[in-house]
């Protein structure tokens, strides 16, 4: 087992940063609040005016292995949500009673009506920092955007769970609304 592990990643461009030792603050030109993470690790470090990080830790086992990997991979995360954005697209999959969504409270909250014929309102709050949009280019489609990943993609499981069929065949009802696109946001041409 190896005594010293350390793991180094390179930033491709520098956004501002702040950086104490075991937290980091990020902020971009993605619109939303700045994403913060932790590391759980002996010693990150960030040289060379920000743009490399270093993390590393003495005498790991596997879990600390696993647990410097899991920080460099925030922080990429946490670096592309703030320069990008990250986008979830969902689509509405119905046989015979359409599903009517509306979106409400400035785009943080959806009510979802009429899903298998049922007359209960299901609404659904996204998680801070989300914004939910109706696609105008393709029917029943909804977007998700955000600057933390975790919570965009918290937001669409809740609205997946929400229109979850019970008491019948799920091979055969397939109803709901699912996940049909992820990743960041691309730049429009």
């Amino acid at each position: 087992r190896p005594s010293w592990l350390p793991k180094r990643w390179t930033s491709p461009r520098r956004p501002p940063s702040r950086w104490r030792r075991r937290w980091s603050r990020w902020r971009g030109r993605a619109a939303g609040s700045p994403a913060t993470s932790s590391t759980s690790t002996s010693t990150s470090s960030c040289r060379d005016g920000g743009r490399k990080l270093k993390v590393d830790a003495w005498f790991g086992t596997r879990r600390t292995m696993a647990a410097i990997r899991t920080a460099i991979s925030h922080v990429q995360n946490l670096i592309t949500g703030v320069t990008k954005g990250y986008r979830y697209k969902m689509r509405f999959v119905y046989a015979h009673f359409p599903i009517n969504a509306s979106i409400t409270n400035a785009n943080t909250a959806i009510e979802i009506r009429n899903f298998l014929g049922e007359k209960k309102v299901r609404k659904v709050d996204m998680l801070e920092g989300v914004t939910i949009l109706r696609s105008e280019k393709v029917k029943d489609e909804l977007i998700l955007d955000g600057n933390d990943i975790e919570l965009v993609s918290r937001s669409a499981a809740l609205i997946n769970q929400k229109c979850h069929v019970k008491n019948k065949d799920i091979r055969k009802f397939l109803d709901g609304i699912y996940v049909s696109d992820k990743g960041p946001i691309a730049e429009e041409q």
